[in-house]
């Protein structure tokens, strides 16, 4: 609620400094064909525009002014840590007392600390700031106000001259002034001015004028209690404190307190002779004087004053004394009101999402020529079902299916084009195909995606931590999130207890971090006898270029600070022990390739399952493992042990949709359980417990089931394999979205793979393109 507020504030005080600049630009010409009470209420029109929070902007405004992104700061809390316990025996009983600080000093150790994200919102800071200097700019104005009525507490008597109360009676009566007015004789002061918005007070100094000086000051003061210019002046200063930080806020104070005086002037001599204005500016004059000379507390918040100061008096006679005709300013008035209204709506703080204006919602369809039922928003998803199923919950919402023909790059290339081009489906979908034709990383950079983090916070049904962090934090760029992982996968390869034996591979190395894997099989192609045994079950394709996306060199390719850092002793490590790989993949005869079943059953894979694979591939894998050799799971892991995934499926809103509520609610439907359980052969759920569900979901093959392709009979699943993969995923801290970068990478090391370059001189060469690449 704050930020939305400050944030309209913000947006609000841009406009409103554009509009007092081009007014002070345009000033002089306005006073020469303007009446001063029209300069009067062009000042209020702009203090109401800024006193109300309400801004209307154009669903797609032209000028964003981006708000400072949130700030990830990591700092170490302590980790709560139980009492130490003394076990006693004191006859025949055992106790346990906690020990006491000075029995533990001997054994005392260090406090463990664990790491904790902080997230700081720079914007929420600022509304916090913008509070207390409200607060602080209200209490100066306080003390002040106080200050000078205790002055006149002890400074100042009532007035009880006849001749002046007199006076006071026949210029209220002129006017037509209904209100009652209490003056008030005040030795402190050197000009007359009027104080309380409610029961006014007119403040005289104690001096002596004549008669015509006295009632032209009368007058003067009079009319501003008759026109409420107190009133103007209140909402004049509410705007200071609302806007104390903006100085064109105090340039409007200015020119308005200025204006406001030559309205009053104007008012006073209306239908006066010349020789009265000669009359009124001696007074003017004579007041001055005692300002320069003496006691010079007039200037107060909330009062008129009748003295300007020198600095003002050459354009206050001469606005006295011209008597060129002013036009009627309710032209000027429309104009200023137009020209707020569109600067008003064309002008943005930050990015508001207009979420919903039809009730329509786009989907971009691709036919496939084999079914035509095949998802084109993502793997898994049958497009014309998930369409049913919203239909369902949204009945009045007019679902526009675009379909297209061709080939799968035709289709992704004009979806990429439209959706880069501003328009396209409401939904977009990055799945396994679209990614191949485009970046996750630089359409967040882009700007093509709205964010979603206002949709989440207002849906009570939407709770990220019932979903994977990591994975979720993926969408997130320069802290702000803007696609919502639905599917993932993580690296497991499959093999049998009995196979790892045989070929000298140590299972425990191999499952404690990236180095202990890529050692165990460097190690198998440098010395085994038995290296005709592929790796894996698909020809001509070794688990390394998967691998490096999950040892942590994708984040070698920094996308905020469009820089690479893969030029390191990890990576240099990494490439050398691929070489053998490399080498050995390019003589393997793609002839070699047979469905996993035979594979196993000849003993001609080492390992199954691809690096991506989906919950059925790998309980498939380990059913058709079971048959033959005792099932062994191990996890790809990062050089530090850690597990990262890979984001199968995701999804985003188009920035400028007009149908953004429609399109996050269809976004809520592809992460329900419904869909989920239906369609999850595309990876797991970041949903943590429809993950669990789906591992538990018991979707094996039939167990005795004989396959006359695979020539294989499928066991049953182990219970542990269920709760290892299940645990695995809990351990989970990383998350990619795939990008062909790696393959990339790869192509730019061929020359030191094959031995025709050095490593520097592949290295340098591949730092240039893709630094290149992502300033583009």
């Amino acid at each position: 609620m704050l930020k939305t507020i400050f944030s309209s504030i913000i947006e609000i005080s841009i406009v409103s400094s554009i509009i007092i600049t081009l007014l002070a630009i345009l000033y002089t010409f306005i006073n020469k064909r303007y009446a001063a009470k029209w300069h009067c209420v062009i000042w209020f029109v702009i203090m109401l525009r800024l006193l109300v929070p309400i801004n209307i902007t154009l669903p797609s405004a032209p000028i964003v002014v981006p708000e400072p992104p949130k700030q990830e700061v990591v700092v170490n809390r302590p980790v709560q840590q139980t009492q130490p316990v003394v076990t006693e025996q004191v006859k025949g009983e055992t106790t346990t007392t906690p020990t006491t600080p000075q029995q533990n000093i001997s054994q005392k150790e260090p406090i463990q600390t664990q790491p904790v994200t902080v997230v700081i919102d720079r914007i929420l800071i600022a509304a916090y700031v913008w509070l207390l200097g409200i607060f602080a700019v209200s209490v100066f104005y306080c003390i002040k106000r106080i200050q000078f009525h205790q002055y006149l507490k002890w400074n100042s008597q009532k007035v009880n001259q006849k001749r002046l109360l007199s006076m006071i009676t026949q210029v209220s009566n002129e006017i037509r002034l209904s209100k009652n007015v209490t003056p008030i004789l005040c030795k402190g002061i050197s000009s007359p001015m009027v104080i309380s918005l409610v029961k006014p007070k007119l403040l005289l100094p104690m001096l002596n004028y004549s008669d015509e000086n006295l009632k032209a000051i009368l007058r003067h003061e009079l009319i501003h209690i008759k026109k409420n210019h107190l009133w103007f002046k209140f909402g004049i200063l509410l705007c200071e404190i609302v806007y104390w930080f903006n100085p064109f806020v105090y340039l409007m104070t200015r020119f308005a307190q200025r204006d406001i005086e030559y309205a009053c002037d104007s008012a006073v001599l209306k239908y006066t002779s010349e020789s009265y204005k000669e009359e009124y500016s001696r007074a003017i004059l004579s007041v001055i004087e005692n300002t320069l000379w003496g006691n010079k507390r007039t200037n107060l918040v909330l009062s008129t004053g009748f003295s300007d100061g020198k600095k003002t008096l050459k354009n206050r006679f001469q606005n006295i004394f011209d008597d060129n005709k002013k036009k009627k300013g309710f032209f000027i008035i429309v104009a200023l009101i137009l020209v707020i209204t569109i600067v008003g709506s064309i002008v943005v703080f930050g990015k508001k999402d207009v979420k919903q204006v039809n009730d329509s919602l786009t989907i971009y369809k691709y036919v496939d020529d084999i079914d035509d039922d095949l998802v084109s928003v993502g793997p898994g998803y049958h497009i014309k079902n998930m369409i049913s199923y919203y239909k369902q919950k949204y009945p009045n919402v007019k679902v526009n299916l675009v379909e297209f023909k061709g080939t799968k790059k035709e289709y992704f290339n004009k979806l990429n084009s439209d959706v880069m081009a501003g328009k396209g489906p409401d939904v977009i979908v990055l799945d396994q195909d679209f990614v191949n034709y485009s970046n996750a990383y630089k359409l967040m950079k882009s700007g093509v995606l709205t964010e979603l983090d206002d949709f989440i916070k207002q849906d009570k049904n939407i709770n990220l931590n019932d979903y994977y962090k990591p994975i979720m934090d993926e969408g997130i760029y320069k802290n702000r999130r803007y696609i919502l992982p639905v599917q993932f996968t993580v690296p497991l390869m499959m093999s049998g207890k009995q196979a790892l034996k045989d070929a000298g591979i140590n299972a425990d190395n191999c499952k404690k971090d990236f180095w202990g894997l890529s050692e165990e099989m460097y190690r198998y192609y440098s010395q085994s006898q038995d290296k005709d045994k592929l790796i894996r079950s698909t020809w001509k394709y070794n688990p390394f270029i998967d691998e490096l996306e999950y040892m942590g060199i994708r984040g070698a390719f920094d996308y905020n600070k469009e820089t690479v850092k893969f030029d390191t002793n990890d990576f240099k490590k990494a490439m050398k022990q691929y070489k053998p790989w490399y080498q050995f993949d390019q003589k393997t005869d793609p002839n070699e390739y047979m469905p996993f079943g035979r594979l196993i059953n000849e003993k001609k894979v080492l390992f199954g399952a691809s690096l991506d694979q989906n919950p059925m591939g790998i309980f498939y894998y380990i059913q058709t493992l079971e048959n033959k050799d005792q099932p062994v799971i191990i996890p790809i892991r990062t050089i530090d042990g850690g597990m990262e995934a890979q984001i199968s499926t995701a999804v985003g809103i188009r920035n400028n949709s007009k149908n953004k509520q429609n399109a996050y609610n269809y976004i809520k439907l592809m992460l329900s359980p419904e869909a989920m359980y239906d369609y999850f052969n595309q990876g797991f759920s970041t949903n943590k417990k429809f993950a669990q569900a789906i591992i538990t979901s018991n979707r094996e093959v039939t167990p005795g089931h004989y396959s006359k392709e695979y020539d294989i009979t499928y066991s049953a699943i182990p219970k542990e394999c269920y709760k290892e993969v299940s645990s695995i995923l809990d351990q989970v801290n990383g998350a990619h979205f795939y990008t062909p970068l790696t393959n990339q990478l790869i192509d730019y090391m061929k020359s030191y793979l094959e031995d025709k370059k050095s490593y520097e001189e592949c290295i340098k060469e591949a730092k240039q393109k893709f630094e290149l690449y992502l300033s583009e």
